[in-house]
């Protein structure tokens, strides 16, 4: 729900919460994933770091659900 109305970076600290304490759950690597990619998009364009952090981080996180499924 939160993803579906643009509010990443609120539905990201949900998953991350789900991913510490759930650590062997994929899904919840797999949604914070794409969280973490939604929030690459509305970051402002000049900040390339920011950007290259989230998506550098979805990445990650889609490996482990990949490890994990």
């Amino acid at each position: 729900m939160l993803l579906r109305s643009s509010k990443s970076d609120e539905a990201y600290k949900y998953f991350n919460l789900t991913v510490t304490r759930f650590p062997q759950e994929a899904a919840a690597y797999y949604y914070r994933g794409v969280a973490s990619r939604h929030m690459a998009g509305t970051v402002d364009k000049t900040k390339t770091e920011e950007i290259r952090a989230h998506l550098i981080a979805s990445q990650a996180d889609m490996n482990k659900f990949l490890e994990l499924a």
